[in-house]
């Protein structure tokens, strides 16, 4: 991971400490509180997968929606792994999910 990428001056230091969170796995999730407290790891929320990282922001069925819906505005067909979606590390639309992270208007 390009750590640049997300402690670029241009970027909020709240949405670096996100990323850098989402990407570190420090995001507190039932499934890393069921190996500390012994609660189920499963989503609350939708019940169809273990609540991690990438479901919460990524395969949770509003975090898919949500992420199609951008692909579709930056019309990028290729799909791209979450780490690669929250970096921007595609060629070709490095620039436009940068602005995306930066606040921009899509």
């Amino acid at each position: 991971m390009k750590l640049m990428a997300i402690w670029h001056p241009l970027i909020e230091i709240k949405k670096s400490v996100l990323l850098w969170q989402i990407l570190y796995h420090g995001i507190w999730t039932n499934f890393k509180a069921s190996k500390l407290c012994g609660i189920s790891p499963w989503c609350k929320r939708c019940y169809r997968s273990i609540e991690d990282v990438p479901h919460i922001f990524f395969t949770y069925p509003n975090s898919k929606r949500l992420w199609q819906t951008v692909r579709m505005k930056i019309r990028l067909q290729k799909h791209l792994s979450w780490q690669q979606s929250l970096l921007g590390e595609v060629i070709g639309c490095c620039a436009t999910l940068g602005n995306a992270i930066r606040g921009e208007v899509l």
